[in-house]
């Protein structure tokens, strides 16, 4: 049984590669992501967990446009690292498009470890928020 099926102990997702069609299925359908973004985000969870022992956790995929506006929202209000939100969410976001996911890991990366991540992501053919103009080393898309 792959860990798609247990609890991670955090409010997200282990990125371990599925084993059966059932797990498939409950990984797309819990993250809402478009499938090539989901294959790349599983590779990307596996890659990090063999080459840096960095066990990467999925935390956001799909956000509907609601939800990315109530994030605005509370980061306007102040609440970010309370409510886990590293940068001021964009008014569209890939989230919002199936093409986006954040990821956290179980624990913290290193600094260094995180520009590996990121690399990874690249080499993947993901774009890694840790090069935007407001650093955002959790998320990844496939703009």
């Amino acid at each position: 049984m792959s860990l798609l099926s247990r609890s991670s102990g955090m409010s997200g997702q282990f990125l371990d590669w599925p084993t059966s069609v059932s797990e498939w299925s409950g990984f797309l359908s819990r993250w809402g992501m478009e499938t090539d973004v989901s294959v790349r985000a599983l590779a990307l969870g596996w890659y990090a967990h063999q080459l840096l022992g960095v066990r990467l956790v999925i935390i956001s995929g799909f956000r509907d446009p609601a939800r990315q506006t109530a994030l605005r929202r509370q980061w306007d209000a102040g609440c970010r690292s309370a409510c886990g939100i590293a940068v001021r969410p964009a008014e569209r976001s890939a989230h919002s498009d199936r093409i986006a996911f954040d990821v956290t890991a179980t624990v913290p990366p290193t600094p260094a470890q995180w520009v590996r991540i990121g690399e990874i992501g690249e080499a993947l053919g993901l774009r890694w928020g840790g090069r935007f103009s407001t650093p955002d080393r959790p998320h990844f898309d496939g703009r």
